[in-house]
């Protein structure tokens, strides 16, 4: 996995679906919840982080992931994500979409000075 990004798979029925989380899909998170990311892990960690806020940020990570596959499946809005947390259930939603963000959240998986799978560290 190149840069920082969250990819975690959900079945729903028989479709696995992949939720992506990058910087970005974290900022659009922000502005759609009202809440920063840090905020949001937070309350994740003391129980507090609402139904909303959950289908809201797996909502964007459906959509990211989606849009990764490059495929013209319909676009995943909050109610489909919410149809999605009524059939793995909330704990199981919680868990992919707390995975994903914390994934983001560490930054990349590589050596010391930046380095990751033979690839040279970013241009200052």
């Amino acid at each position: 996995m190149s840069g920082a990004r969250g990819e975690v798979y959900v079945t729903v029925g028989e479709q696995e679906y992949p939720v992506v989380f990058n910087n970005r899909a974290l900022a659009d998170a922000e502005r759609l919840i009202g809440k920063t990311v840090l905020q949001l892990a937070s309350d994740a960690q003391t129980g507090t982080l609402g139904v909303g806020e959950v289908a809201s940020l797996l909502m964007v990570g459906l959509e990211q992931g989606r849009r990764r596959q490059k495929t013209t499946a319909k676009t995943f809005t909050v109610q489909r994500a919410l149809s999605t947390m009524d059939e793995i259930g909330f704990p199981e939603a919680m868990r992919v979409v707390m995975e994903g963000v914390c994934e983001v959240l560490a930054g990349p998986a590589g050596d010391v000075d930046g380095e990751e799978d033979g690839e040279d560290p970013p241009e200052e």
